[in-house]
C-alpha cells in the first residue's frame, strides 16, 4: 500500500512537471494532428 501511494505521488508530480514544461508543445502538436486529420 505504501509503495502504491509513493508511486501515485510520483506520478502526480511528474504529470504536473510535464504539464508545466510541455503543455504548450502538447497543445500545438494536438492542433497539428487535428488539422492534418481535417485536411
Amino acid at each position: 500500500m505504501e509503495a502504491s501511494t509513493a508511486n501515485l505521488q510520483a506520478a502526480k508530480f511528474a504529470a504536473v512537471r510535464v504539464d508545466r514544461v510541455d503543455l504548450r508543445r502538447a497543445i500545438l502538436d494536438y492542433a497539428d494532428l487535428t488539422e492534418a486529420e481535417l485536411t
